[in-house]
């Protein structure tokens, strides 16, 4: 994933298999960005939310996994 901090409004996953599911959440928890792009890259449109720290949820295939980013 890049960039991280997010500066450019888009967030940009890639991976060697299919990411099947995308969940953004804000620091109290709340989903603020929910995708199923079905594909070996995503870009994340992220002009709309607020600066700050989010922790985006990723499914690839069976395996899944979160990591922080922050929006500047």
């Amino acid at each position: 994933y890049y960039p991280n901090p997010v500066v450019s409004d888009e967030l940009t996953l890639h991976s060697n298999e299919n990411i099947t599911t995308v969940n953004i959440f804000n620091v109290i928890g709340h989903k603020v960005i929910a995708r199923k792009p079905v594909a070996l890259e995503s870009k994340i449109q992220m002009q709309y939310l607020p600066e700050g720290v989010y922790i985006v949820q990723v499914a690839v295939g069976a395996k899944e996994g979160s990591f922080k980013i922050i929006k500047q």
